[in-house]
């Protein structure tokens, strides 16, 4: 008993555990607070008014994301390799994003013109929206460099308890869309504020400003492959709402967002463990190449497996958590979130991929691949969109689905690893897949027992490599 305590101890000195355990437990009360308060959107707006509601947050992230330029790692990695020079990266990240901004601006204003009209007030809230979200994540990138986890989900969780305090007393007369959007554009605004300061208090932004244009011109260089790979894929991460909004309805939008809500404990969990990843990993490959690839050896098919049993437990108990969420009206989003967690776990998957390629400097294969990605998946969404929810989260699925395998071919030789050791997880990946999607609902009994085997067969045949893995990181 007291060895296995002291190898949880162990365990917990590791720099990635350490910094995954700081990124869950500063942003578990935001998330909670995030999720509550969208449930109760959900519930008061109905399908149609979330609909409207979660297309203007989509809108906002959708245009931010241009409007980033793809800097955001390229900030972590480039603080986390000289944290001396975190001021000069920060102010040349928001003089980036400042010209990214305007752009963005521009194409929303072209949008709103020739697609869907806004008004001149909502185009202002928007505006300030995409800001918002750009000014954060500049701020994010100089905690995470500096791998102090913590800082950003508490900041976030203080200024999202004021907006989930005003979305439970306002009346019913004031309980609109448009006024939900603009309070949380209002928090969001609060949010940078309280941030930059933040940063100032904890002395992160303290170095001299050095050589800002030659920083400037390098770092929109090394963003420049994640700038056209983040356009090219707009229509597989933002564009479905778009999509829907053209060629289906309101009520498909809210049906889509809402299987989409309810995949965030998923997603919250494997973005994460990649962002506290990330710094450690884009270090290790400058010192040690050989060790990086030894990690990822043993990394990549443990990654995969626990991964699995999260999507499995959530696609069998798809049923029972919209009821118990979001109440029986959302109950024709049952075959739309289990499609949506499997992209997921597909999705997640990919991001993991180019989470090491960015470590290792591989812009120009995980942008080419990028690329390849969207053209396949584009068509195939704007066709799915045709058929409502449940047709675009199919398509999401099926055309990640034919191109993950091919992309992990693709990385396993551009760093010369041994791609045999994937057969398996990926074998047994499709068959918890079939299980986890076409399990009958009507038995509740049966779902528990197929869900605690799956477990148990899982962990049997993956002990030895946890075990392994963790002794390895304990050396």
């Amino acid at each position: 008993m007291v060895s296995l305590v002291a190898k949880f101890k162990k365990v917990g000195t590791l720099k990635v555990v350490k910094n995954f355990s700081e990124l869950v437990f500063g942003n578990l009360v935001y998330q909670v607070f995030n999720l509550l308060s969208l449930i109760y959107i959900a519930r008061r707006l109905k399908s149609e008014g979330f609909g409207e509601f979660s297309y203007l947050l989509v809108q906002g992230q959708l245009f931010a994301t241009i409007a980033s330029i793809g800097i955001k790692n390229i900030l972590i990695r480039n603080i986390a390799r000289d944290l001396n020079q975190s001021n000069t990266i920060f102010w040349a990240g928001i003089y980036l994003q400042g010209i990214g901004f305007i752009g963005s601006i521009i194409l929303l204003g072209l949008y709103s013109w020739l697609v869907s009209p806004y008004d001149a007030f909502t185009f202002v809230i928007l505006s300030i929206n995409i800001m918002s979200l750009n000014f954060w994540d500049t701020s994010e990138a100089v905690y995470m460099a500096h791998q102090r986890m913590l800082y950003p989900g508490v900041l976030k969780s203080i200024t999202l308890a004021i907006w989930v305090v005003f979305i439970f007393v306002i009346s019913n007369k004031l309980f609109t869309y448009q006024t939900m959007f603009i309070t949380y554009t209002i928090v969001l605004f609060i949010n940078i504020v309280v941030a930059y300061f933040a940063l100032k208090q904890a002395k992160l932004l303290d170095n001299k400003i050095v050589d800002f244009t030659a920083t400037v011109k390098n770092i929109f260089g090394q963003a420049l492959p994640y700038f056209i790979l983040i356009v090219v894929n707009l229509p597989i991460n933002f564009l479905a709402n778009n999509f829907l909004k053209i060629n289906s309805s309101n009520a498909e939008l809210g049906y889509f967002n809402t299987s989409n809500r309810l995949t965030q404990p998923v997603k919250l969990i494997t973005t994460l463990a990649l962002s506290s990843f990330f710094p450690n990993v884009s270090v290790l490959w400058v010192n040690n190449a050989e060790r990086f690839k030894d990690k990822i050896q043993q990394l990549m098919p443990l990654f995969i497996n626990i991964l699995l049993l999260i999507c499995v437990f959530f696609s069998i108990f798809s049923k029972e958590i919209i009821l118990i969420v979001f109440g029986k009206d959302y109950l024709p989003a049952i075959f739309i979130f289990k499609y949506q967690i499997w992209f997921v776990f597909l999705f997640t998957i990919q991001g993991l991929v180019g989470t090491l390629w960015m470590a290792a400097d591989k812009q120009r294969i995980l942008s080419i691949c990028g690329i390849a990605n969207a053209i396949l998946c584009t068509p195939v969404l704007w066709f799915g969109s045709y058929y409502g929810a449940k047709g675009e989260a199919l398509a999401y699925f099926l055309s990640y689905l034919i191109i993950t395998p091919l992309l992990f071919f693709v990385f396993y030789r551009s760093l010369k690893l041994t791609f045999s050791v994937m057969i398996k997880p990926s074998i047994a990946s499709l068959a918890v897949i079939a299980i986890g999607i076409f399990i009958p609902d009507n038995s509740l009994i049966l779902r528990i027992g197929v869900c605690a085997l799956i477990f148990f067969v899982i962990l049997y045949f993956n002990n030895g490599s946890i075990k392994a893995f963790f002794k390895r990181e304990n050396q």
